[in-house]
């Protein structure tokens, strides 16, 4: 018997860098790199002294929990393959309600084993979003000018890294305690999370040509 013809896959449609930074989507997915960057920073960076005066711990236990959380980063293939699975969107959205999650449960931290227990589910949910950040832009934007695209938005990964590092050691200088920190961990990635529930894939640059035509 003779099969019908097989439909061609549909090309991939990509945008050039000036076309992607002109959409609403991606800069609510820049701000949203931000946001959660300078979140994850602040927790990461006040986490040993943190532990060592919350949970009693030693400066070499403490720096153990955080050695592991920095280890787990690896779990990225993880997350890469659940990504094949559901939107990269929802994926950031998960990885930002258990870091919420997560910051909250460190506030009750008392003891060695809370703290790794901590430091391993901290590394993991929160290495969930450069992966799925870089998915994201690849299927709302395509690969063509993938490089140049994502190459934008490392400004906004940078600018929270450094806003990040110095401001547990600001906060707790003013306030004698890292609980303002944590609050301000907690707001930034529901900030991220509203933004990032915003970020719906935009219409393609032929859809728009075509709309203006």
């Amino acid at each position: 018997s003779q099969s019908g013809p097989v439909a061609a896959p549909a090309a991939e449609e990509s945008w050039t860098a000036r076309e992607a930074l002109r959409t609403r989507t991606y800069w609510l997915v820049a701000l949203t790199a931000f946001l959660s960057t300078t979140a994850h920073t602040s927790v990461s960076f006040s986490l040993v002294p943190y532990l060592r005066e919350a949970a009693g711990i030693s400066i070499g236990q403490a720096a153990g929990v955080l050695s592991l959380s920095t280890a787990l980063v690896l779990s990225n293939l993880g997350w890469g393959y659940l990504a094949g699975r559901i939107s990269a969107r929802k994926g950031i959205v998960v990885s930002i309600i258990f870091s919420m999650v997560m910051i909250v449960f460190l506030l009750t931290v008392r003891s060695l084993f809370a703290a790794y227990i901590f430091g391993a589910l901290w590394g993991i949910g929160t290495s969930a979003m450069e992966v799925m950040t870089s998915i994201m832009l690849a299927r709302y934007f395509g690969r063509s000018s993938y490089g140049t695209i994502a190459g934008a938005m490392r400004p906004f990964e940078a600018g929270g890294l450094g806003l990040g590092s110095m401001l547990g050691g600001v906060i707790y200088d003013l306030t004698g305690s890292y609980r303002g920190l944590f609050l301000g961990g907690l707001t930034a990635y529901f900030l991220a999370m509203m933004l990032i529930l915003k970020a719906t894939a935009p219409p393609r640059p032929s859809e728009t040509a075509a709309s203006g035509a």
